[in-house]
């Protein structure tokens, strides 16, 4: 992190957790110090047998979280992988990057499009995530797939909503 004694190697490891485990994923829960996630991240872990945390909210407490434990082995969890539309980019935001390994997992976007059978390799991906709503209006295009982070506000009722005022009635939502 900015600022802390980085002497000690201490490295961060960012787990992609959601579909399966990524490889040596056991391992490094089974040497951490400390687990960082959300509940529902904490909970689709077996047990490991050291203390876990939820993350801070506001996620900015959580530089001064790994900051105390800088000289710990700290594993962060994330929804898939945390480089797509994840807890990495804030990272590499706040962090030394040196001291991080990122071990994603299959990402909700990838497993959408697999379970629909459909390639996604030119498909948009827009995250409302805490986001107005109004901005998917500037992505709209005709025969176009898109990939859509929600959040609880930015549910499928009111995407339905946004498709339907901007002329998009004949669209597919899965």
């Amino acid at each position: 992190l900015h600022g802390m004694n980085t002497t000690s190697g201490a490295i961060i490891h960012v787990l992609g957790v959601g579909a399966g485990t990524p490889i040596g994923a056991k391992e490094i829960l089974q040497d951490a110090d400390i687990v960082i996630g959300s509940e529902r991240q904490l909970k689709l872990l077996p047990q490991f047998n050291c203390p876990s945390l939820n993350y801070p909210s506001p996620l900015a407490e959580l530089r001064g979280l790994l900051e105390e434990y800088t000289d710990k082995r700290v594993v962060l969890l994330a929804s898939g992988d945390p480089l797509f539309h994840g807890i990495g980019h804030w990272l590499q935001q706040h962090c030394h990057t040196h001291r991080i390994v990122y071990l994603p997992n299959v990402s909700s976007i990838q497993l959408a499009f697999s379970l629909l059978g459909k390639s996604w390799s030119h498909a948009a991906v827009i995250n409302l995530h805490g986001r107005p709503l109004g901005q998917i209006r500037r992505h709209l295009k005709m025969h176009r797939d898109f990939a859509i982070l929600t959040d609880a506000d930015n549910n499928p009722r009111a995407i339905a909503q946004q498709l339907l005022e901007c002329g998009f009635e004949e669209s597919s939502i899965h």
